[in-house]
């Protein structure tokens, strides 16, 4: 009595497992085959809004280093004359 049991339980969960397996591929195909097919689909609004907002972190981003580059720029300049200066002033001194 106990093996039987056992065996209608393990057949009831393959075909669950089974069942569950199929529902999910055939859910998988059909996205699949849909994707890409409307391109004029409306974009869902709190996408368009999380878009946006990463778009302007990233073009804030983008100011911060272009900012942070020009600093670095006129260091290197500013440096590069100031120790050109320096090598003048030694080579007069000798």
């Amino acid at each position: 009595m106990g093996q039987t049991f056992a065996f209608f339980i393990t057949v009831i969960v393959g075909i669950v497992a089974f069942t569950i397996l199929s529902i999910v591929k055939t859910i998988a195909n059909r996205g699949a085959a849909q994707w890409g097919k409307d391109a004029n689909q409306p974009v869902p609004p709190l996408f368009e809004k999380m878009f946006a907002k990463a778009v302007s972190e990233r073009d804030d981003k983008i100011r911060k280093l272009e900012d942070r580059v020009a600093v670095l720029e006129k260091i290197v300049t500013d440096n590069h004359g100031a120790s050109k200066l320096a090598d003048e002033i030694e080579k007069l001194r000798s």
